[in-house]
């Protein structure tokens, strides 16, 4: 947004967009707000218990410390399955007391504690103020409706340039429609691109 002189304070999106690099991009690179929600189907199921630097697997047997790793420029401390990896408990079991399939699978279970702190750690999920804006998304959701209503997803062009001007043109385009129907006195016609240009669809850079 720099082109336009204008300072972007929130970044609005939706759950499959919560990743640890978007995330990070938004807050640290544009200096924005990142108002998106965490994506519980990245999370686990499985019950870990974490006491200081000792950690239960779902069978509630102490897990075997690796020790660091990194990944994406993240550093974990990690933890793998206790009966595959370590020597506690030698004989005891023939199996995963807690029936878990990746004992068979993968060899066990793995567990990482994240040692960098992460940029969820700023984002305020539970505050009115995220709540209030995220709800907001609505109405972007409207103004994309409007664009596909003029091939904005389907491009005729070929090419980084002439997608980026066809993107242009229909965000323009919208605007205008808006812009006639508010000064015609059909404010109640301003989302409408379809019933303003019934042909113009098909038409759109031929």
């Amino acid at each position: 947004m720099s082109c336009f002189n204008m300072q972007v304070d929130n970044v609005i999106a939706d759950a499959n967009y919560d990743t640890e690099e978007i995330l990070s991009h938004i807050y640290h690179k544009m200096k924005a707000a990142p108002i998106v929600p965490r994506n519980l189907r990245r999370s686990t199921n499985e019950q870990f218990t974490v006491k200081k630097d000792t950690v239960l697997c779902p069978a509630q047997l102490e897990m075997n410390k690796k020790g660091k790793m990194k990944s994406k420029g993240i550093t974990y401390l990690q933890y793998n399955c206790p009966l595959h990896w370590g020597r506690k408990y030698s004989g005891q079991y023939l199996f995963c007391p807690a029936h878990n399939p990746k004992y068979t699978n993968q060899k066990g279970c793995n567990f990482l504690i994240r040692l960098n702190p992460s940029v969820r750690e700023n984002i305020g999920y539970r505050t009115q103020k995220f709540k209030a804006l995220y709800n907001q998304r609505t109405s972007a959701e409207r103004v994309y409706s409007r664009l596909l209503a003029i091939t904005m997803q389907n491009p005729t062009v070929i090419g980084l340039q002439a997608t980026g001007n066809h993107c242009t043109t229909a965000h323009v385009t919208v605007l205008l429609v808006a812009l006639a129907a508010h000064q015609l006195g059909y404010k109640d016609k301003i989302r409408y691109v379809k019933s303003f240009l019934p042909k113009f669809a098909g038409k759109l850079f031929l």
